[in-house]
């Protein structure tokens, strides 16, 4: 009896539904319990489960009141879990109240979990309250917390219907959203993106499940990013009318700060922000490209807004070799190429002219107005030196981004040099005063440098010396032989290498109120080459520059009248033997039919590989040489041909003398020259 009565008193326990207590109510009234009030002659009365009695006078026995006199009262020994005792009157109680098996899952009742412990059955009623853990998460929070972390416009009362007056429901919606807010849009929405009223203070960030209806939608807001699926493939949008402050519609940052990682020549691989790639299978058809960049302009003010189709900066800080684009082709097919196998191509599609043939400009070397290739290669700029200025130092930590702080100094020789602070502190209140650097040649093997020639100014002990190598410029701490101050040898306060009678450049740190400045570089730049080939001995090229037939050159394949040219420099250089060819007809048979060439001590000008004309070094003009016989039988002369007669050891020049027939005339000499 104790144990039976335990399990009633264990079934009776208050029933929770995701922490809400079912109400109390009668169970002795359910029909799996009416032979038991149709005994008991009370069918359907309410009342307590153990009823209460006394005893008829006769004797006779009562329902409910068992033999040994058990009352309401009656002290049952360790009820509850924790030993105490209870009452009879508290286990009907309890029994009244609990929730039965058949209520499983069903209103007033318990939720049921299946055989893995999961609620699978809807819920009816609210479980905002309920808390909830994540998976592999120690802190549960309600369900009502987790919702709230994200918006969705159905929460907030849209119908996304399409229809007018939820664009009225959306747009107080959007009103009520802060700057920066992230909105989700689910899948089954019928809305048009339209926010009648955007705030140009506002951003907000709209994902979509689904695409905004029709072709070319303007995507939501002014200055908001969209996010959506479009079918097979997801969309980022923005679109800016009148917002202020524009944003990056996307933003991908990679920050490489891993001194373990390696470089060239054993790992070419880039550690970048994004990786994009494509496959284009052994059976595919079509155009296959990783990225696929497409700008459309219909903008109207040319002098003040530039568009640009990949606008790529690179910016250099230390002395990582830096390249702008990195185009490689590979063609590791093993096969002969086809139709456009390996190309790089530049396309510029217009109508009319750029520089007109009336204009006065005309056939003056200029960028114009279009350029398929332009090359911009102009020096950094710096600002001047300022008194009282913060001096911020280049850092080598880890984590830092600290830009080098420069400054443009006008030496004594009248060249700009450029300075950056070494140590940081305020510039003083006068200008300290920058040397000039001295400049020559030298080999650094170790701690030792050579110097092997001075270009210009003096070394001195305690100089740093700069340039490619070392990358961190190096204190010179004595000299050890040669001219003081010039050739010789000297001393350094660290060991690196550099390439044999490198050009390096030398000067003392300067001290400017509590900063200090080194030496860098000069201000105006050089380029060795805008364009240059290079390759593997064997590798061939058949033409470095072409234009195809039908092409009108309007000026010069090559005009340099306006630049300003050096001691040594020159508009084309060529080694001996390389001719000029002035014959081309855009065939190899008539290649090479004219030339002009210099060899063998003397400049040439030769018609079908045989010199016609030369002129020597020393000034010297040499003409065509021809046997007599060959000189008859030139067809068709021309008056003042003159050729050179190896059988008269003369020079004979072909003549129509008035009242004279047309021949060749020999050159009639006088004695020969003597000292």
């Amino acid at each position: 009896m104790i144990k039976r009565l335990a399990l009633l008193a264990f079934l009776a326990a208050p029933s929770l539904a995701y922490g809400q207590a079912a109400p109390i109510r009668p169970n002795h009234i359910l029909p799996q319990y009416s032979t038991v009030t149709a005994a008991n002659s009370n069918a359907g009365a309410p009342r307590a489960m153990l009823r209460m009695a006394a005893p008829p006078a006769s004797g006779s026995y009562a329902a409910l009141w068992p033999p040994g006199s058990l009352r309401k009262d009656t002290r049952v020994p360790s009820l509850y879990a924790d030993g105490t005792a209870g009452t009879l009157e508290q286990i009907g109680r309890m029994a009244d109240g609990s929730v039965q098996q058949q209520d499983a899952n069903k209103p007033q009742g318990y939720v049921q979990p299946d055989t893995s412990g999961n609620v699978t059955l809807p819920v009816i009623g609210s479980t905002s309250n309920a808390p909830a853990t994540a998976d592999g998460t120690a802190t549960p929070r309600t369900l009502a917390a987790r919702f709230s972390d994200t918006h969705n416009l159905a929460d907030y009362g849209a119908a996304l219907d399409g229809s007018g007056n939820d664009l009225n429901k959306i747009q107080t919606i959007y009103n009520a959203l802060s700057d920066g807010a992230v909105v989700h849009v689910p899948v089954w929405s019928k809305w048009n993106g339209s926010i009648t009223t955007p705030d140009l203070n506002k951003h907000i960030t709209w994902i979509m499940d689904g695409a905004l209806p029709g072709d070319y939608t303007p995507p939501p807001g002014d200055g908001d990013l969209s996010i959506y699926n479009g079918g097979a493939s997801y969309h980022l949008e923005r679109k800016d009318t009148y917002t202020k402050g524009f944003r990056f519609p996307a933003y991908f940052t990679y920050w490489n700060d891993n001194s373990g990682y390696q470089g060239p020549p054993a790992n070419w691989m880039q550690y970048a922000a994004v990786s994009i790639s494509s496959i284009s299978g052994p059976s595919s058809t079509g155009n296959t490209s990783p990225i696929s960049i497409t700008h459309n302009s219909y903008g109207q003010n040319p002098s003040t807004s530039y568009d640009v189709g990949i606008n790529l900066n690179v910016n250099k800080y230390g002395q990582n070799s830096v390249w702008g684009i990195v185009d490689n082709i590979g063609d590791v097919s093993g096969k002969s190429p086809g139709f456009a196998a390996s190309w790089n191509e530049f396309d510029l599609r217009a109508n009319g002219y750029d520089i007109k043939p009336w204009d006065k400009t005309y056939g003056t070397p200029q960028a114009g107005h279009r350029s398929v290739f332009y090359v911009a290669g102009s020096h950094q700029s710096v600002s001047g030196w300022q008194s009282n200025w913060t001096m911020t130092a280049f850092s080598y930590a880890k984590g830092s981004t600290t830009a080098p702080q420069l400054v443009d100094v006008l030496a004594m020789d009248g060249v700009h040099y450029v300075w950056y602070v070494v140590e940081s502190g305020k510039s003083g209140v006068n200008n300290p005063g920058f040397p000039v650097p001295s400049k020559f040649n030298a080999t650094i093997s170790g701690t030792t440098m050579t110097v092997s020639s001075i270009y210009s100014g003096t070394i001195h002990v305690g100089d740093y010396v700069t340039g490619a190598h070392p990358v961190t410029p190096i204190q010179i701490t004595g000299q050890a032989s040669g001219t003081t101050g010039g050739v010789g040898v000297y001393t350094l306060a660290s060991g690196t290498n550099s390439d044999q009678d490198e050009a390096l450049e030398a000067a003392a740190h300067v001290t400017d109120g509590t900063g200090v400045w080194e030496y860098g570089e000069e201000l105006n730049q050089s380029i060795s080459s805008l364009v240059f080939f290079t390759g593997n001995p064997g590798d061939a090229v058949d033409t470095l520059v072409g234009a195809k037939a039908g092409i009108t050159l309007g000026n010069a394949a090559v005009d340099t009248s306006l630049m300003a040219f050096q001691k040594n420099s020159a508009v084309v250089r060529g080694a001996a033997g390389q001719p000029i060819d002035l014959s081309g007809d855009g065939t190899l048979a008539d290649a090479n039919q004219h030339t002009m060439d210099y060899d063998s001590g003397a400049f040439r000008y030769k018609v079908s590989g045989s010199t016609v004309f030369a002129v020597r070094d020393d000034g010297s003009v040499q003409l065509l040489t021809k046997t007599r016989a060959q000189i008859l039988s030139v067809p068709a002369p021309s008056e003042g041909m003159s050729v050179y007669d190896l059988d008269d050891h003369a020079q004979v020049t072909y003549r129509c003398p008035p009242g004279s027939a047309c021949a060749w005339y020999p050159v009639q000499y006088g004695s020969p020259l003597s000292n």
